[in-house]
This record gives C-alpha cells, structure tokens and sequence, in this order.
C-alpha cells in the first residue's frame, strides 16, 4: 500500500497492483490506475496486455515478498528494453533488486546457508529515501497524502495470537496486525 502511495506522489503515470478483487477499490483510493485480481486464471496476460504499450521504464514491485510471487509478477512483464525488478524478498530471484531503506551505511546480511546480501553505501539512494520519508511523515493523513496501512489490535490468547499470525502469513486478513501484550 505504501508502494502505491509512493509511487503516485512520484508522478507515476501508470500505477498497476495486482491484489485480491476486494481490495481494488482501497488501492485506487490510494493511487492505483488499474487493478487485477491474483485469483483470476488470466491475470498475467491481462497485466501483460496493460503494460504492453509501456514506453518508459516498466517498475516492478514484488511486495509480497515470496517466490511465488516473484515468479507470477516476472510472468506478467512483457518483453521490454527497460525494466527494473525489485523484491521485499532476501535472496530469491537474482534478477530482483532486494529494497533497503537506509543506504546512507554499508549494510550486510548473512542469511541461513550462508548466502551473504549487501548493500554498499549510495548517498543519491539515501537521499531519495529521506525526501520520500519526510513526505510521508508532512502528508500524514492529509487529503491526497500518506494514508497508513489499516491496523486491527489482536487481544486473546498465545495460540489464538498464532492462529493470527498465519491468517495474515496465508493473506486471509488485511492490513497489519498488532498483538496487545500480555498475551492471556
């Protein structure tokens, strides 16, 4: 939600999120041009169809974070001389551009089995990760600014918490979920 947000104040001309079918018109609210539903058996060419006549750098944003999700989004992308991938994801598909944030530092992670992921100190990445920081926190709330992520608070039981925790994992929630500690 956030990438769409994002990318609208860019001037992103041709916002597309693939999400579930009850979610379209939220994401519109938030920036998106045009929506497809995941479940549908044509997603990929019906996105493919979207960018096809895309003159610019095609964007593409794997916000889930899965390779799944890698897979089906590099599917949807037709042929094009200028497109960049990028990923939530740690160490999935190489041609996926892994985010980070803060690039004002070199930054290096060990994954397990041993895959190291690093990114070297770029201050130009830095900087536009500041302005669209302060953006966000200037237009908070505000009309046709930053609107965050729906939040629901979880109160119950730790296996109850859990069951939660899995809904959202499984995406048969929305939003973020906050576990109000102690747990009973």
């Amino acid at each position: 939600m956030a990438a769409v947000q994002f990318a609208r104040a860019a001037r992103v001309s041709s916002i597309i999120a693939i999400a579930s079918s009850k979610r379209h018109e939220y994401l519109k609210t938030l920036g998106a041009t045009q929506s497809f539903d995941y479940n549908d058996t044509d997603v990929i060419e019906k996105v493919k169809s979207a960018l096809q006549s895309t003159s610019g750098t095609i964007w593409a944003f794997d916000a889930l974070g899965s390779p799944e999700s890698q897979v089906l989004l590099k599917k949807a992308i037709p042929q094009h001389d200028r497109t960049v991938l990028a990923s939530v994801l740690l160490g999935g598909d190489p041609e996926y551009k892994a985010i980070m944030g803060a690039r004002h530092f070199d930054v290096e992670f060990e994954l397990p089995g041993g895959q190291k992921v690093v990114w070297p100190k770029d201050m130009a990445a830095a900087d536009r990760h500041w302005r669209g920081f302060r953006w966000a926190v200037e237009n908070y709330g505000a009309p046709g600014g930053y609107v965050p992520a729906p939040v629901r608070v979880f109160e119950g039981s730790g296996e109850d918490a859990i069951k939660e925790v899995y809904n959202v994992k499984n995406m048969s929630t929305f939003g973020k979920l906050v576990l109000k500690h102690p747990l009973k």
